[in-house]
């Protein structure tokens, strides 16, 4: 069944839910954010380079529960290759 484009934006901002929720999304590199994000900081993540900067920086936006558009530059990794022990170890 096709949605039509009004239907797809009502999905969005459902997605998006309250602003409390702090709910991010994941783009590709220069891919427009959705409207419920537009107006958010946006953060590039190359996945070939990770840096903590970045990481700390996702990671007081979660605890803050602030939105953000997370530019993903590269795969997402398999957790079972990268991931050899618990990550609070």
């Amino acid at each position: 069944m096709l949605r039509s484009p009004d239907h797809a934006v009502g999905d969005l901002e459902r997605l998006a839910g309250p602003r409390c929720l702090g709910r991010s999304v994941l783009v590709a590199p220069g891919q427009p954010a959705p409207n419920p994000w537009k107006d958010r900081q946006r953060v590039v993540v190359d996945m070939q380079a990770l840096q903590s900067s970045v990481g700390r920086k996702l990671r007081r936006a979660w605890c803050e529960r602030r939105p953000m558009v997370i530019e993903l530059n590269g795969s997402i990794p398999n957790p079972a290759v990268t991931l050899r022990r618990p990550w609070w170890q």
